[in-house]
């Protein structure tokens, strides 16, 4: 008994550490627009936090149709991504919660208690791996291009804004620079030199775009503009 009140008292602190220190993977991606999440976490999240510290084994046992139900929506989601790595990892992840959710319902099921409240943890991480599975690899250097190229095309052009256009372009110019073998994400390493040889491209059309600056050359730039948003959008679904 002692044993195992113990490991409860970790498990509890660890979550309310979890819970104070970061958001949630599933809040992040039920923000990212994926909704089967936020079902999924409706569900959940009364039992984690509040039913199982308090053991609350009628609310427990009564969970598993709602874990069932929500978790159809969570099956349905077809991974579009194209990095082999993350898709790999989301399937990965999500199997393993189908199987948690398949054997917490049946423990429901049969009334058992002791099973019921062993899955609850397990069955929650592999919710929120899945969760995080799910969303993008984050890569800051490159996400402040992309917000660059987004203030170029959809508001300086537009507006014919010429001084934010050459503003904007010098930071981009900068900016891609930073793209580096050095600032790649940890799940990138293996596509090292693949990366770096786009990573190149862009950095050559960031450059072609500030030298149609200086030659007041907009029907180029503008040309450039576009291709270089389709280019960051390509990378993007391809490794991200």
């Amino acid at each position: 008994m002692r044993f195992w009140a113990i490991l409860t008292a970790v498990l509890l602190l660890s979550a309310a550490a979890y819970s104070a220190d970061k958001t949630c993977p599933s809040d992040q991606a039920s923000k990212d627009g994926i909704s089967a999440f936020e079902s999924f976490h409706k569900v959940v999240a009364p039992i984690w936090h509040a039913a199982y510290p308090d053991s609350n084994f009628e609310k427990m046992l009564a969970a598993g149709p709602d874990f069932v139900k929500a978790f159809g929506e969570i099956s349905a989601i077809e991974p579009k991504m194209k990095n082999v790595s993350r898709k790999a990892a989301f399937l990965t992840h999500r199997e393993q919660l189908a199987d948690l959710v398949k054997r917490y319902d049946a423990a429901c099921k049969a009334g058992n208690k002791d099973s019921v409240y062993a899955l609850v943890p397990p069955l929650h991480e592999a919710f929120e791996m899945t969760a995080s599975a799910s969303m993008p690899i984050p890569y800051p250097e490159f996400d402040g291009l992309v917000v660059t190229v987004d203030l170029i095309v959809n508001t300086h052009l537009p507006k014919n804004n010429t001084n934010g256009i050459v503003g904007s372009t010098e930071t981009l110019v900068i900016k891609s620079k930073g793209l580096t073998v050095e600032s790649l994400p940890a799940e990138l390493n293996s596509q090292e030199k693949t990366v770096a040889a786009e990573f190149a491209a862009i950095q050559s059309l960031a450059n072609q775009m500030q030298e149609c600056c200086t030659k007041n050359d907009m029907a180029k730039y503008k040309a450039y503009a576009e291709e270089m948003k389709g280019k960051l959008a390509a990378f993007s679904d391809t490794y991200l």
